[in-house]
């Protein structure tokens, strides 16, 4: 080993760590030279810049910019991943939040609905299959009317009740006078053996309106089949002044009608 490099080096610093600076050209001019003339008698030093040519042959095909560059691109790489990992936690987050809502939603329609058939229930009560609800059996008791203290009652409307000596069918028929026009409720009975039935109000000069209609069970309305009588309500515009009488006429298949009651005869 060269003596002179050796000493010049600061105390404690290892006469051999220059030879990474040499190969890759650090140096500046006066050092180079001194570690020349070190390496002339230096095998380990020798030995160890041989070993390192590849690795400068390697270092000296980058290009500075395109290393940059590089280095640049893998950091952003880095930082798009984790910007990535990031937006699917959140995405994650909301998907369960959205998830959680929705078991939400369906728990509140389903509660609301309950209430809703719990309440029609309440409201209509009665045999679901679509026969109309019976009310008091007697033939003078009509259904409540919604704007008064009930039909039938002391403040009623103009009733009148008719049994046909021919058919059997029994009206009961209540007409109250309204600013829009007339409300008709009424109640029919022992009616059967027809498919469907309508009430034709005639006025006083004699023309004809349908008011409402109705299909009729095979075990009528009002008979021992079915002891339930038939109770319905309809608007006319039609003052109570200008109703001569109401008719409950069934209908066949070909449209022509049969009167079955009238009320008042």
């Amino acid at each position: 080993m060269n003596d002179r490099f050796s000493t010049s080096a600061p105390e404690g610093a290892s006469p051999h760590t220059d030879v990474g600076s040499y190969a890759i050209g650090a140096l500046d001019e006066y050092e180079t030279a001194r570690f020349e003339e070190h390496l002339i008698d230096c095998d380990e030093c020798a030995a160890e810049l041989e070993s390192l040519m590849p690795v400068v042959d390697v270092l000296s095909r980058v290009d500075p910019p395109s290393y940059v560059a590089a280095e640049q691109t893998h950091r952003e790489g880095r930082v798009l991943q984790r910007m990535m990992g990031t937006v699917g936690k959140e995405r994650r987050r909301a998907r369960r939040r959205q998830l959680v809502a929705s078991a939400a939603a369906v728990v509140i329609l389903a509660v609301v609905t309950t209430l809703s058939l719990f309440a029609g229930g309440q409201m209509f009560g009665g045999d679901p299959g679509g026969t109309p609800e019976a009310l008091p059996s007697q033939v003078g008791e009509l259904p409540p009317d919604p704007d008064g203290p009930g039909i039938g009652g002391p403040n009623g409307g103009d009733q009148f009740q008719a049994t046909d000596p021919r058919t059997g069918v029994q009206l009961l028929v209540d007409f109250r006078e309204k600013d829009w026009g007339t409300q008709v409720n009424f109640i029919v009975r022992n009616i059967k053996d027809v498919e469907e039935c309508r009430l034709v109000l005639v006025t006083t000069n004699g023309a004809e309106e349908i008011v409402t209609s109705w299909k009729v069970p095979a075990a009528g309305y009002g008979t021992t089949e079915n002891p339930n009588p038939l109770e319905l309500s309809a608007q006319t515009a039609l003052s109570r002044s200008d109703i001569a009488f109401a008719s409950v006429r069934a209908v066949s298949a070909d449209d022509k009608s049969t009167t079955m009651v009238t009320a008042p005869n």
